[in-house]
């Protein structure tokens, strides 16, 4: 995590070798305030939920911690007390409808406004799954490297 963050927050050199300078370093760049977006949340091991909260506790800005993810996210958070203690807004977000995503995608960044929206019957659909096997992939997974 602590090279994640050392690369999305962009300092110049290289990332330090040691973890207490890496520390540091990275509560130095969270100094200027900050929205730290951790996506996948429910995903995360109890030692990364618990890296965003030192970093936090010991920065002296108004570092923003977002815990983003599916099922499980925030019944994660409450598995850690001192995690949990220090959520201040829990937010529920449902299925967006079809007629809001093709009114609200045009409106964000530039590349977006070049979007020509998919059929309603495209975009409601389920995909197609296939069996895998020997010789055989999923139409949702990479080829093998």
């Amino acid at each position: 995590m602590r090279h994640e963050l050392f690369h999305a927050l962009g300092p110049p050199g290289r990332p330090p070798s040691h973890a207490i300078e890496f520390d540091r370093m990275l509560r130095g760049a969270l100094e200027e305030p900050r929205v730290l977006v951790c996506d996948e949340a429910q995903w995360l091991s109890k030692l990364c939920f618990e890296y965003p909260r030192h970093l936090w506790d010991g920065t002296a800005s108004d570092l923003t911690i977002m815990f983003t993810g599916g099922n499980g996210c925030f019944e994660m958070l409450q598995s850690e007390p001192m995690l949990e203690s220090r959520v201040h807004a829990r937010q529920e977000v449902g299925r967006t409808p079809l007629d809001e995503v093709l009114t609200v995608i045009p409106a964000f960044p530039p590349v977006w406004r070049r979007w020509t929206p998919i059929s309603s019957r495209s975009a409601t659909r389920k995909p197609r799954t296939e069996t895998s096997g020997p010789g055989r992939r999923s139409p949702t997974t990479s080829p093998p490297a």
